[in-house]
């Protein structure tokens, strides 16, 4: 009867470490399917990441080329601005110079 009692005990420990293998294997399914997906998604972030970084050069480069870009059309502004101010300048000069000296042509008064 202690033999049986054993036996029964060692049936019973036989079986509850059954089950607590297939738990743990269960689990250790488990963690391999997250650690695959944790490794595929790793690998979309680096992607995500080098694509981040020539986006950012990519950027930096557009803003430096339209900070150029906004620089010569303000030269171009300045320099149209100029050249209308020069002729005005000529104009009047000339207006005055031609007016003292009397060169005008008694047709062109008004």
């Amino acid at each position: 009867s202690e033999l049986l009692k054993k036996k029964d005990e060692q049936n019973n420990e036989i079986k509850s470490l059954k089950e607590e293998i297939a738990k743990s294997e269960a689990a250790l399914k488990k963690f391999q399917q997250e650690y695959d997906e944790l490794v595929a998604a790793s690998g979309n972030i680096l992607q995500i990441k080098n694509d981040y970084k020539k986006a950012t050069l990519q950027l930096n480069d557009y803003f430096i080329k339209n900070g150029e870009l906004e620089k010569a059309v303000h030269n171009q502004y300045l320099y149209w601005f100029l050249a209308g101010a020069a002729v005005l300048l000529i104009g009047v000069w000339l207006g005055r110079s031609l007016r003292k000296t009397g060169h005008y042509s008694s047709n062109l008064r008004f």
